[in-house]
């Protein structure tokens, strides 16, 4: 029986959830990764990426509108979108949805309709990427930045061949992130650490991820604390103390910032209890902009642990020889 062995060109594509045109700002910092993010109009993604929406493509739809090009976006495909998992924060305003791809030139073999080539590997590999930029992009600026699927399709006819998608994504539509040109230099070298947890800042990082798979403000702020207690709180005495003094010191440059800090992080352990007891607060509280303050926190605090590659013991003698000091009352 003879054999006759042909070759596909496919593409590796993530695609990326609440971001905006800021994210093209990236490709600099990532060509010598080989990705690049793209940002691709609606009418493009019905006719090339619609396998990956299970969606029936019809190049002649009888009800469409036409976008900024004249290209043609059925009606169907927009209600479809409009309410799909995968669906954007502000797609229709934004008209377009922004995805990671590899650029290098991916080819598969096929014998007797049989592929030879692992696909799994290159599915994953862009995956495994995917997974660890977002994670230090979440780490370098506020955002509900995400990955619904990692996929690998045909570069001619756009039918999808594998697809991964991330077990514990969920979109509720929030925040964007977003770049200001201002950002880049700082990226550059936040991109090269590499941001692995440690014995010290594991439990904290679990933590700080769950506030991606949350909506309720309550949740997150409740997982922002535990996140940072985590890594400053020893024992359990005078735990908000503890917390309140040894976070202050990180995260202030002088006395003056040691105090309005530690005040701070004293209230939102006031703050915490209520919620964790169901309780009302006195006054309306904006949880949102808490949240985001905790999230800034924690950021700068595990920049902090990276450079100081201590254990949790280690850093709590460390701080404890700091200045700024108040006295456990």
């Amino acid at each position: 029986m003879s054999t006759y062995i042909t070759k596909i060109e496919v593409e590796a594509y993530s695609l990326i959830s609440n971001v905006d045109e800021s994210i093209l700002r990236i490709n600099p910092l990532l060509i010598k990764d080989g990705y690049e993010f793209l940002a691709i109009s609606l009418a493009e993604i019905e006719a090339k990426f619609h396998s990956v929406f299970s969606f029936p493509y019809n190049p002649n739809p009888q009800t469409f509108f036409r976008d900024e090009n004249n290209n043609k976006l059925s009606v169907r495909f927009q209600a479809m979108l409009q309410n799909h998992e995968f669906s954007d924060n502000n797609t229709f305003s934004k008209r377009r949805l922004f995805f990671l791809k590899e650029k290098n030139d991916l080819t598969l073999r096929i014998e007797n309709n049989v592929i030879l080539d692992n696909k799994e590997v290159m599915a994953f590999r862009i995956a495994d990427y995917t997974h660890k930029l977002i994670h230090k992009l979440r780490l370098f600026k506020i955002g509900d930045i995400g990955s619904p699927i990692s996929f690998l399709k045909e570069k001619e006819g756009g039918n999808l061949l594998m697809s991964i998608k991330s077990p514990r994504y969920k979109n509720y539509r929030q925040k964007d992130f977003h770049l200001e040109e201002k950002d880049i230099e700082q990226l550059t070298t936040h991109l090269k650490l590499s941001f692995v947890p440690n014995e010290l800042t594991n439990l904290a990082y679990a933590h700080f991820m769950l506030t991606y798979e949350n909506f309720d403000a309550r949740i997150k702020f409740l997982n922002l604390m535990s996140a940072l207690e985590s890594i400053f709180n020893l024992n359990p005495n005078q735990i908000s103390h503890t917390m309140a003094r040894h976070l202050s010191i990180v995260l202030s440059s002088n006395a003056k910032e040691f105090q309005e800090n530690y005040k701070r992080i004293k209230n939102l352990y006031n703050i915490r209890s209520k919620i964790s007891h169901g309780q009302s607060t006195k006054k309306k509280i904006d949880l949102d902009g808490l949240v985001e303050q905790l999230g800034n926190d924690f950021r700068k605090v595990i920049k902090f642990c990276l450079d100081i590659s201590m254990n949790k013991r280690e850093l709590f003698d460390y701080l404890n020889t700091k200045g700024f000091h108040i006295d456990p009352k």
